[in-house]
Parts: C-alpha cells; structure tokens; sequence
C-alpha cells in the first residue's frame, strides 16, 4: 500500500514520456467523441433527463448539454453519455472499458479543481494504471467470468478515484482513504448483460463508478480519514471479492512503465485512424451545434410558454484543456 499510495500521489507531478502524452490525448478525445454522440443515444438521453429533472446545482459541465451539476453528478451523467454507443475504449486483460469512467471523473473532478491540461493527461493516465492493475490483481478475466461480479465496474470506480484524487492533488496518506473510501464503494454485478436497452450497462460501466470515485476523493479532500490499508489485513477489499488475488500486481512494473496507458491500441474505434487535430475539432464543433440547437429550443420554448427568452449558459468546458 506504500509503493502504490506514493506512485498515485506523485502522479500529479510526475512528467509523461512522450509516447504516454500522445496515447492519454487519443484517448481523451475519443471518450469526449463518446460523450457528445452518446448524448442523442436512449442511455444518454435517460442520463440528461435525470440530471434535468433532478435541477442539479454546481459548475461542472454536463456535456452535449447547456446542463451544468456538482462534481459528483456531472461525473454520473458524462460516465452513462460516454459509454452510451459503445465507441469508449477497452482493455481485454482487465475485462474492462477504463475510459468512460476516468474521464467522466477526471473532467468533473478537473473542473472543480481547476487543473490544467497538463495534470489532466496525468491523472487521466494515472486513472487508467490504477484501474485496470486493481482488476488484473483480483484475476482478471478468470475473476470477471467466475465471480458474477461486473469487473468493468470495479476498474471504472478505482480508476475514477485515482483521475479525480490525482486531480485534488491529494497526498500518499490521503490516497490510502481514497481507496479505502473507494472500496467501500465498489459494486456492480454481471446481471447487466439482462440489459437490453443498454441503460443499466451504461451506468455500471461509466455512471456509477464516476460518481463513486469522485466522491471518494471529494470525502478525502475535505477532510475525512479512514482505514490505512484497505488492501491488507482483516475483511480487506481482496478477501471479500477475491480471496485468490495477486495484491503484488498493484504495483508491479509501476515506476517502471511510468504509467504507460493499459488500454489495447486498437480500441480506439471512434478514432478510426483519424488526425487527433480532425478529431478534436469534430468533438468541438458537434457539441457546439448539440449547445446551440437546445438552446434555440429552450428559446422557443420560453416565447410559446411564458413570453420571454431567458439566457442559458453554453458548454465551454473544453476550453481550460490546453496542452
């Protein structure tokens, strides 16, 4: 637990090589291309009613949407918007698809933070390391397969926890209670391959674990202490879920891979081989036109009904992302 709470937080000024930094920013856009087309999707759209009708109050942006929440919700609804169509990323060895969840959590938890671009790509990449090592320790596929439990949602709260405490900047003591607090929290079972709308999936895989991980960090962040070592000792996280784990592959290879992204090259379907540059202007001009279409829709909603246009604030979160 040492090694591990210590190589998460130094991640936050730990420099990238090259190759990882090129890696990360395929990565981010293709989950952000994922969010913005998965917000014309039935799970996507399911997510904006929600976060619609529950009238969510805070400054994280809700993407694909003039919608804004806390931390904790906006990380809930961009984690179901960016696994909605299938075009996320995916790791076979783990059993899992890391980036709906770490990049719902990393820009939520970025946002209100106000990191940079820079400590972005590291903890997006920091998120990705952990989460997808904490289910290779558990067995990976034989676990996922054998233990009726959902591994997609245990990589995707782990790595959330790890983006966003990265995010806060929080010390090695503190990364401890986020994995405890982390633990705590994990959950999801494989009764959503039932699923035949493809909602409930889109919350175990993206959703759900966004939200917990942000949350983890947000308790820690403000304050709150727990259990040093979720990982060793009595009733710990492995002896309840997987009694057969490896914990030394939490850390094995660690500060020598510096992080290197765990995610298959060619999962990057939504990238399709694309220009990151041609990539990134498609994301930012789809959703500008997804902003501008519901908001002359909210115009004229306002005329029809009260005889008045009121203002809406547009979706600028993108723009505190330079690298």
């Amino acid at each position: 637990m040492r090694e591990l709470s210590e190589y998460m937080s130094a991640a936050a000024s730990r420099a990238l090589p090259d190759d990882v930094i090129e890696n990360a920013k395929h990565h981010i856009l293709d989950t952000l291309a994922a969010m913005v087309s998965g917000s014309e999707l039935p799970p996507g759209l399911a997510a904006l009613r929600y976060a619609a009708a529950r009238g969510f109050k805070g400054a994280a942006t809700i993407v694909g949407s003039i919608l804004t929440a806390g931390p904790a919700d906006a990380a809930l609804t961009n984690g179901v918007l960016a696994h909605s169509n299938e075009t996320d990323d995916s790791h076979g060895p783990s059993r899992s698809h890391p980036g709906c969840a770490v990049m719902a959590a990393a820009l939520a938890a970025g946002e209100q933070f106000g990191i940079d671009g820079a400590r972005l790509l590291r903890a997006v990449t920091l998120g990705y390391d952990v989460g997808t090592r904490v289910s290779m320790a558990m067995g990976g596929v034989a676990f996922s397969n054998e233990s009726h439990k959902s591994s997609h949602a245990i990589v995707g709260v782990f790595g959330a926890a790890a983006a966003a405490a990265c995010a806060a900047g929080l010390d090695a003591q503190q990364m401890r209670w986020v994995l405890d607090y982390t633990a705590q929290q994990s959950s999801g079972i494989a009764a959503w391959q039932r699923d035949t709308d493809h909602i409930e999936k889109a919350f175990v895989f993206g959703g759900m674990p966004a939200r917990n991980g942000v949350t983890s960090a947000l308790l820690v962040q403000s304050g709150w202490n727990g259990v040093d070592d979720v990982f060793s000792g009595a009733d710990n996280f492995f002896l309840a879920y997987a009694p057969a784990a490896d914990p030394a592959l939490l850390v094995e290879g660690a500060r020598r891979d510096l992080g290197r992204m765990r995610v298959d090259g060619d999962a990057r379907k939504a990238l399709h081989r694309r220009d990151v540059a041609q990539v990134a202007a498609e994301v930012l001009l789809v959703d500008r036109e997804i902003v501008m279409e519901r908001q002359q829709h909210r115009r004229d909603d306002a005329v029809r009904d009260e005889g008045l246009v009121t203002g809406h604030r547009g979706n600028s979160s993108l723009s505190q992302y330079t690298v």
